[in-house]
């Protein structure tokens, strides 16, 4: 079982708003924050807390040091490399600086404008490999406005992530454990709307089975009754999606 609560991130931004919308987003799916608004303060900062942080989460574009001088001189220390760094960055277009991101051995990027899931996701899938290895399928960060109906009423909801496996739903309305319900799925074109089965398998949110609150609420969907027509509609749908998924996951340790 992961526990996030045993996980130490590093924020760099010079955002104060940033910053604190991010250490709230974390501190919700219970990771330990520590928030810095100057690169070069997160500097001293890593070098006397280095042994305690799991992740630096930094903006690329910061007067003094920006992002890439911090990467740089990260990577030049002893303990650098083994330190993950994620760049978060309204500032660039992936295209421009894969290559450099690349050479400092960067192992994510996120626009700033990224869904509150995404981010969540993305640092999940970086503290916590293992997890992702026993995923039976390959999962992508989307963004598709959506829909489930349940007994007849159609509820709003939001499609952040999906596989052949299922999908995850962000959503104000939870449906029951076990439950089956019908989603909207819209790939691509408004002409390629799917209408699937699944069953609800778990749930996060101030209603959460748990009770506990969470960063984001909504629920897992697990397929039921997936058609031929409709997994090589979502192979191949999937199969786009990573091409350009796999940049933003640039460097693998």
């Amino acid at each position: 079982m992961t526990d996030n609560a045993e996980k130490t991130i590093l924020l760099v931004d010079d955002s104060p708003l940033f910053l604190t919308q991010m250490r709230d987003l974390l501190g919700e799916a219970s990771f330990r924050t520590i928030e810095c608004s100057d690169s070069r303060k997160a500097r001293d900062i890593i070098e006397g807390r280095h042994r305690d942080l799991d992740l630096i989460i930094t903006d690329l574009k910061m007067p003094r040091w920006d992002g890439f001088e911090l990467i740089g001189w990260l990577r030049d220390q002893p303990y650098g490399e083994s330190i993950p760094v994620v760049v978060m960055s309204g500032a660039y277009e992936l295209s421009e600086i894969v290559d450099r991101l690349n050479e400092l051995k960067v192992n994510g990027m996120l626009n700033k404008g990224a869904h509150p899931h995404h981010i969540v996701t993305r640092v999940n899938s970086i503290l916590f490999p293992e997890m992702e290895e026993k995923r039976q399928y390959e999962r992508v960060s989307v963004h598709i406005p959506s829909s489930y109906t349940l007994d007849g009423v159609a509820h709003d909801a939001v499609i952040t992530n999906i596989s052949l496996g299922g999908c995850f739903l962000v959503t104000g309305d939870l449906a029951p454990a076990n439950e089956v319900v019908s989603v909207k799925i819209a790939l691509s074109d408004p002409e390629r709307i799917i209408l699937q089965s699944g069953e609800v398998v778990w749930v996060v949110g101030k209603e959460s089975w748990s009770g506990k609150k969470q960063a984001i609420q909504g629920m897992g969907v697990q397929w039921v009754g997936l058609i031929h027509p409709v997994r090589l509609l979502l192979e191949s749908y999937i199969e786009d999606v990573l091409k350009t998924e796999r940049l933003f996951t640039i460097f693998s340790p």
